[in-house]
């Protein structure tokens, strides 16, 4: 058995995403679960409100009053603009509201129990849910032998397979699995930039897509 030390680098990279929490608080009171269901009852569009909760678009105007979408969620969720976005929030736009963070595993070992409740919270479940179906439109978009290479290729409802695998599945060589693969991210970038996994990504990781990975 190796001898056990304490590890001289940070061991463990946590994932921080940052969302608007009091959108997020009042979406819950009113039993509203998703941004998807919450978009659809205020008539704006699910990118504008995804942008919005995500805290990468101002609620304000260029003249500096609530945009009209705003007052529309405003309306949907009964409560004043200001009830939705702190100052703080106004007045500031995050170009991503992802980032990571570097950590040593005993450091981070309590704060990870006191997450997994949150993992279960209804608005992150049914995003996932959201996302996994997105996911699943922009692959129907592709010829059924491309979406089945990528499902293949990065493990989406199964375990990833090397090239050599998926040739051996499909009785071809490997360099004509790696054409299929390729030409299959190029229809799925242009596809994450116009259709529903738009909603989720921002634009760089439009540009570094595959969003599963």
């Amino acid at each position: 058995m190796p001898k056990r030390r304490e590890p001289q680098e940070k061991d463990i990279r946590i994932e921080v995403r940052v969302r608007n929490n009091l959108i997020l608080k009042k979406m819950e009171a009113a039993g509203i679960a998703s941004v998807a269901v919450l978009a659809n009852r205020c008539g704006i569009s699910n990118a504008t409100l995804y942008r919005l909760v995500n805290m990468m678009e101002s609620p304000l105007s260029t003249e500096g009053g609530w945009k009209p979408s705003v007052l529309q969620l405003a309306e949907t969720l009964r409560c004043s603009p200001e009830e939705l976005f702190s100052a703080e929030q106004t007045e500031n736009v995050l170009t991503k509201n992802r980032s990571f963070a570097e950590a040593r595993f005993a450091e981070v070992q309590a704060a990870i129990a006191s997450l997994e409740s949150d993992a279960l919270l209804p608005e992150n479940i049914v995003l996932e849910k959201e996302l996994k179906s997105a996911i699943d439109g922009v692959l129907a978009t592709l010829k059924p032998r491309e979406a089945e290479v990528l499902r293949l290729r990065f493990g989406i409802g199964c375990k990833e397979h090397t090239l050599k695998e998926i040739s051996v599945l499909f009785g071809c060589s490997g360099d004509w699995i790696r054409q299929i693969e390729d030409r299959a991210l190029r229809n799925l970038r242009r596809s994450s930039r116009e259709g529903p996994l738009a909603d989720f990504l921002s634009e760089g990781e439009q540009q570094r897509l595959v969003p599963w990975r």
